[in-house]
């Protein structure tokens, strides 16, 4: 869109004067960029719904140190090397929320661990860029007059206490009053959506940027509820389709690459070289700190790309200084630029050096499906067995299947941190389910086991889909799917429990369609025959090996398994005798 803007610009069609006089006259500029600024904060607004404010300090000291160094190294950086004022200083060196989270979704990596550390350093880079703004803004309101400074500190009080002790338990009570599987009313939805726009103006009343107000009103949405889900269905239609276009707009009118102002050429270069110094420092701001915590280079400069992105937010902040005078045009250019730039470049080393990681990781990611209780301490066996520690990682990712009753569409919930549609009822991060996988993830190894926990409500016919998506998303390696029968109570031979139905229309869908290598889980175990866990028997598993790549996958698990001191391991290997005559091919000697 940011291209379509300056497209539309001064830079390429606005040019024509008949263009430009006939599709935006002069006399639309007010409005045009009322609407923009009120798509911004709606933007910022939705964006602080989706994230979890656990994520601050949730992952200890690392993402917190990170956060604060990757803010003040580029933000000293930039304000020694020229006379370059607080608000811009500010930009340069931030890495807000509302930039980083739709980018790490669009590169699907908001699940992994390095995503994880990214959304919570993002998060204390965010508190501690704001707080340092309100600061700023106290010591300019200060200068002016003691009572100014008395009254925006008032200001700011109020705000967050009205928003935390009042507008909070209000949205709570909104939830509760919302039956199971209902979307919330109408008439509760519309003050909260109008309560961003007055957020919005209290907060440039007082002196501080409108994009506050929204920020925090967002912020204390409950996440993982009903209100969220309702919130961000009734909007994302039309800021997608209409407000948002209008902001980029409204942007791309105000840039011209092409524009002659009186700004010398040195002027220009050492504008140049303080963006280049912004972004070196925040480089390096982020990776010294990364490595102090034993982050591996290659995951500390990703770390530090990803930190480096800029987006909506700084272009926000940047035309607000064009229009004050602040900057100049060929200024306001060379950061518009440094934008475009850093997004084309940074991006696609990005996904090269993830790319990279994948294919040299030994980390195992393996897709498993929950449809109830019964089933989750064989899988839990299953993954004891298989050897994790922090050498050979495994990456869970957890599918607790859900029949779709009394909501009107599918919902995939991400837990931990919000990913597309939040959860219409927060206690399915607390199913016990889900609480029996987070306490196998504690019990392990710090770094053995990554969980990513989901609920996909859904009907059964189309369960199939979401995991297949998520294997193909996350790269996974094996998919997990228990076998829709149980074995009898008394471990009889003959006898099988027949005791889901749900899995005989799920499996064969899946096996057909998956991305990846699947295994049929039977579980023969169960608490009457089974009296030790995998901690204390001795397992005897056997791996059949054909050949191919898939059957490479298979024997590079049971390697994995075979290190369990629990594990006795027998492999077999069939070798066709169509193949031994034909002599040895390209795929045998990889066999």
């Amino acid at each position: 869109m940011a291209q379509g803007g300056i497209l539309i610009g001064p830079s390429f069609l606005g040019r024509f004067k008949v263009f430009s006089e006939s599709i935006f006259p002069e006399r639309s500029n007010y409005v045009r960029e009322t609407i923009a600024e009120v798509a911004l904060m709606y933007y910022i607004f939705l964006i602080c719904v989706r994230v979890d404010l656990q994520l601050i300090g949730g992952r200890g000291r690392q993402p917190v140190v990170i956060g604060v160094c990757c803010l003040l190294l580029p933000f000293f950086t930039v304000f020694t090397m020229g006379p370059v004022l607080v608000g811009l200083c500010s930009a340069m060196s931030f890495s807000p929320v509302p930039v980083i989270f739709p980018i790490l979704k669009d590169l699907h990596l908001l699940n992994s661990s390095l995503g994880r550390i990214s959304m919570s350093a993002s998060m204390t880079n965010d508190v501690a860029g704001w707080l340092s703004l309100i600061s700023f803004g106290a010591i300019k309101q200060y200068n002016i007059s003691a009572r100014r400074l008395m009254w925006f500190s008032i200001a700011l009080v109020v705000q967050l206490a009205v928003t935390v002790f009042m507008i909070r338990p209000a949205m709570h009570w909104i939830i509760l009053q919302t039956p199971e599987g209902k979307p919330v009313k109408h008439r509760f939805v519309v003050p909260i959506l109008l309560g961003v726009l007055v957020m919005g103006f209290f907060s440039d009343l007082m002196g501080a940027s409108n994009l506050e107000g929204p920020m925090i009103l967002g912020v204390v949405v409950p996440d993982g509820s009903v209100l969220s889900l309702t919130l961000l269905e009734r909007t994302e239609t039309i800021l997608s389709c209409f407000l948002f276009p209008l902001f980029f707009c409204s942007f791309g009118l105000k840039t011209n690459l092409f524009t002659n102002s009186s700004t010398t050429l040195s002027g220009i270069v050492a504008f140049v070289s303080i963006v280049l110094g912004c972004q070196v420092a925040k480089m390096v701001g982020t990776i010294a700190p990364s490595m102090y915590y034993d982050l591996p280079f290659s995951d500390a400069l990703v770390l530090s790309m990803i930190l480096s992105f800029k987006g909506l937010v700084e272009v926000f902040t940047y035309v607000k200084l064009l229009n004050s005078k602040v900057l100049d045009e060929k200024a306001y250019r060379v950061l518009v630029l440094s934008i475009i730039l850093t997004t084309g470049i940074i991006s696609p080393m990005v996904v090269h050096l993830i790319d990279q990681q994948h294919t040299a990781s030994d980390e195992l990611r393996i897709l498993t499906c929950i449809h109830n209780q019964d089933q989750v301490s064989g899988i839990i066996n299953i993954l004891d067995a298989s050897n994790s520690t922090p050498h050979c990682t495994i990456s869970l990712y957890l599918f607790h299947l859900v029949e779709l009753l009394g909501h009107p569409f599918p919902i995939l919930i991400t837990h931990h941190h919000s990913q597309h549609l939040s959860s219409p009822r927060s206690h399915h991060a607390n199913s016990p389910i889900i609480s029996a996988f987070k306490n196998y993830e504690l019990r392990n190894e710090p770094g053995a086991v990554t969980l990513n926990a989901f609920t996909d409500i859904s009907p059964f016919a189309t369960m199939h889909e979401d995991i297949c998506s998520v294997a193909l998303d996350h790269s996974i390696s094996l998919i997990l799917l228990p076998f829709p029968r149980q074995w009898s109570i008394d471990c009889s031979l003959n006898c099988w429990l027949q005791y889901n139905d749900t899995l005989q229309i799920i499996n064969p869908n899946a096996v057909a369609e998956a991305p990846c290598s699947v295994g049929l889980f039977v579980d023969r175990s169960t608490t009457t025959c089974t009296t030790a866990g995998i901690s204390s028997q001795l397992h005897r598993i056997a791996a059949i090996f054909i050949g191919g790549p898939h059957e490479r996958e298979v024997l590079s698990y049971a390697a994995c398994m075979a290190g369990n001191s629990r594990v006795r391991l027998t492999v077999v290997r069939f070798v066709p005798y169509e193949n031994h005559r034909r002599g040895i091919s390209r795929e045998r000697q990889l066999d």
